[in-house]
């Protein structure tokens, strides 16, 4: 699964994760989810918790989550409020547990999703070079 975060906006997220909750299945809870995020670029890695914003009638078909990405450094980890920097492209992994307030992967339950973030920062540093003059392609020829 992929999920698309724009910088400065509270970003909805849909998901399938109960399909996948051993504590939903067998116990009947309704899990906190904590998120896992892993730049491409960096190693830098960062854990939060996002609330279910779905109702519970419609948890059985997917899981939807408000992630709110800020241009500052501030970050509320047990509520979905984050700070991606560097971003374009991150790994995901979300793991089930009982504790919203919990950020230790060790202590969650288990892994219930994996997948890939496209990050938009609100200003997109590309520089566009037009080229001119006259291009040369050089093609390898076996019949010299």
């Amino acid at each position: 699964m992929n999920i698309k975060l724009n910088q400065n906006q509270s970003n909805n997220v849909i998901l399938t994760l109960q399909e996948n909750s051993a504590l939903f299945t067998y116990s009947g809870i309704n899990p906190y989810y904590l998120f896992v995020f892993s730049s491409q670029t960096t190693n830098q890695s960062f854990n939060f918790v996002a609330n279910n914003i779905s109702s519970l009638s419609a948890r059985n078909s997917y899981d939807q989550f408000t992630i709110t990405c800020t241009g500052a450094t501030y970050q509320n980890l047990s509520a979905g409020t984050i700070h991606l920097n560097p971003g374009m492209f991150w790994h995901y992994s979300v793991y089930e547990q009982t504790n919203q307030y919990n950020f230790n992967i060790n202590n969650a339950v288990g892994l219930v999703e994996q997948g890939k973030v496209q990050y938009f920062p609100a200003t997109q540093d590309f520089t566009y070079v037009q080229m001119t003059g006259d291009s040369t392609y050089t093609v390898f020829n076996t019949y010299n």
